[in-house]
């Protein structure tokens, strides 16, 4: 079986989503005053001990940055192996602002 080339690129949604992860984490290490050496669980663990809103979704974020692992780094053949539902996706793009 051939894979179409257009199956290889990574997907709109997982571009979107991929944006959006990088804004929050860059917003964590901003709440955090992290440095770019510490993994984003930390920083969802720290940013989670000041802010109510990281509290109410740490979880959220702590499985979306497993998603983030499974797009990024485990791609079979090029290949995105995860690809995030649209609502993810628009929760990571539209759901928090760190307060």
């Amino acid at each position: 079986m051939t894979i179409p080339e257009s199956d290889l690129a990574v997907a709109p949604n997982s571009d979107q989503f991929l944006d959006a992860f990088s804004r929050i984490e860059k917003l964590l290490r901003r709440m955090v005053d992290g440095r770019r050496v510490d993994s984003f669980t930390f920083l969802v663990r720290e940013a989670a001990k000041r802010s109510a809103t990281v509290r109410r979704v740490e979880q959220d974020l702590l499985e979306y940055a497993d998603l983030r692992n499974a797009i990024v780094h485990e791609r079979g053949g090029g290949f995105v192996i995860a690809e995030p539902a649209m609502l993810v996706r628009s929760r990571a793009s539209n759901g928090w602002s760190g307060s």
